[in-house]
């Protein structure tokens, strides 16, 4: 069963401090309580966070790649929704790193406009909150809403 989350956390992996308060600040305007990680191994090295989505900015590249498939592989962050974010990366890397089964679920090249980024934080925290809901129904509403058995 999926664990319900009490607060809206977003984890924001970034290594600029003055995107990241402005990524605060844009989440907060959502509803989100926002965690800010200079660097990914401090995520990975710290205690056990149940976010609903982890913003990761690769930047410099070379790193960034490594380290979201690192996340991507662990029990505790990787079945969480992923954005990468990269003013370094391009669609062909982008393309690329969408075939790897460690793979972030969105992309977005900087600078974005803080609207594309609610919008997708969004369209994830909605998706989830639909796939939670669905396990706190009655067996009997999914049975009656299979349509495929008819």
């Amino acid at each position: 069963m999926s664990k319900v989350r009490a607060e809206r956390l977003v984890l924001i992996i970034d290594n600029d401090p003055v995107l990241s308060e402005r990524l605060r600040a844009v989440l907060a305007n959502y509803q989100f309580k926002v965690q800010l990680f200079a660097d990914g191994n401090d995520l990975l090295s710290g205690p056990q966070l149940f976010p609903e989505l982890i913003l990761l900015s690769i930047d410099p590249k070379r790193l960034g790649w490594a380290l979201c498939n690192r996340i991507k592989k662990t029990a505790q962050y990787g079945s969480i929704p992923m954005i990468v974010t990269s003013s370094e990366a391009t669609e062909r890397g982008i393309e690329e790193h969408k075939k790897l089964r460690t793979r972030a679920e969105d992309y977005l090249l900087k600078p974005y406009l803080g609207v594309l980024l609610g919008s997708a934080v969004l369209g994830f925290i909605v998706m989830s909150l639909a796939i939670t809901a669905s396990y706190l129904l009655p067996e009997s509403f999914h049975k009656d809403m299979d349509v495929t058995e008819r």
